[in-house]
């Protein structure tokens, strides 16, 4: 069962990898080969902000993942139903929960593994020491608790920064989990639908709710509006409320999970 699902799995699998690594390897030359990378820093309350390159990553994860996370599963059920496979798997000795698990499960962990491994290497880039050009702003603020106006007081070139590796790691996995919870949801949706882009055009409320959480006030809301995410990115105080949001999406992805499992074992084909 396995074998046979990765091997249905290889094109899909393929692209995942292809996106994520291509991805990273194009932000990665175009941040480090021309020359000293540009860093912003800016002063929040008194507090030092700055964005890092695994900042700038984070930035291209959110946007690429819920895009991706939609090709998840969306034929796991629904293509099997269409080529009359289906029937043939549930008179060989699987149960209907293996069936449904290995094929989920599968599309979620082969997803997590290429923006696993891209996130990884893009911290690690970020560890390693380089020259950057500091560029300090100065912000004008209004009164209530933000920023009117800014502007680039100070340039020179100072040793790099590295984003802090917790942290990262934790804002990292919030968006992974997000795009896991798309994964189950295509999942889910395909017991009901008669083929992939039925069960796409079905999903694509998920991924637009999921990319509204990551994008808007959800987990990387925006404190300081002239601080990008990468300069936020470090703030413990923003990394705690994230352990939540963290807990929150796994919980949801659980209940999908779970909700598709239930459905698959009671529905007739």
């Amino acid at each position: 069962m396995v074998y046979r699902e990765l091997f249905n799995l290889r094109i899909k699998a393929t692209f995942w990898v292809i996106v994520y690594l291509g991805s990273m390897i194009l932000y990665l030359v175009s941040h480090t080969f021309y020359g000293p990378m540009p860093v912003s820093l800016y002063l929040d309350n008194g507090v030092e902000m700055y964005n890092t390159l695994f900042g700038g990553w984070l930035k291209v994860l959110v946007l690429i993942t819920p895009a991706l996370a939609l090709l998840g599963a969306p034929e796991a059920i629904s293509e099997e139903v269409g080529k009359g496979t289906l029937s043939f798997l549930l008179t060989r000795p699987f149960t209907r929960t293996r069936i449904y698990t290995t094929k989920i499960l599968l599309s979620a962990a082969i997803f997590l593994i290429g923006g696993t491994i891209s996130s990884l290497i893009v911290l690690l880039v970020d560890q390693l020491p380089r020259q950057v050009l500091i560029l300090r702003w100065t912000t004008s603020p209004c009164g209530d608790n933000s920023y009117c106006s800014g502007w680039i007081s100070s340039s020179n070139l100072e040793p790099s920064r590295p984003a802090e590796i917790l942290p990262s790691l934790i804002a990292t996995a919030v968006v992974l989990i997000g795009g896991t919870l798309i994964v189950f949801a295509t999942g889910l949706l395909s017991i009901y639908t008669r083929n992939v882009i039925q069960t796409i055009l079905a999903a694509l409320p998920v991924v637009l709710l999921v990319g509204l959480v990551l994008n808007g006030n959800g987990p990387f809301a925006r404190v300081n509006q002239f601080a990008p995410m990468e300069a936020e990115l470090l703030r413990w105080s923003d990394t705690i409320p994230r352990l939540f949001w963290l807990m929150g999406l796994g919980i949801v992805s659980m209940i999908i999970f779970g909700g598709g499992l239930l459905a698959f074992n009671r529905r007739e084909f």
